[in-house]
């Protein structure tokens, strides 16, 4: 019997905690971006606190789609490949980036 998978919803993983500006912030803040899976087999970016943990208000959530998830660009030597592109996705400019 072929089973086809059934994509597991809820957290996938996080960035480090990076300072960064953006989404109302005019300076920089420690923030880590969560990637959750969706029902609809998208992910979205979920902006916390680098310390507490804690949703970041008036941060936006954003739905990245299957495809561009499967796509994401990825360096297994970097880690701040992936950051990069999270925290742009998600409205932030990191403070190395200024």
């Amino acid at each position: 019997m072929n089973a086809i998978a059934t994509p597991v919803m809820g957290f996938i993983t996080c960035t480090e905690p990076l300072q960064a500006k953006g989404n109302g912030h005019d300076y920089p803040i420690l923030v880590r971006i969560e990637f959750e899976r969706q029902s609809d087999d998208s992910v979205q970016l979920i902006s916390r606190g680098g310390h507490t943990g804690t949703l970041i208000t008036n941060a936006r959530r954003v739905n990245i789609s299957s495809h561009d998830w499967d796509n994401r660009p990825y360096d297994p030597l970097d880690s701040l490949v992936l950051n990069r592109w999270a925290f742009s996705k998600a409205g932030w400019v990191l403070r190395d980036a200024e």
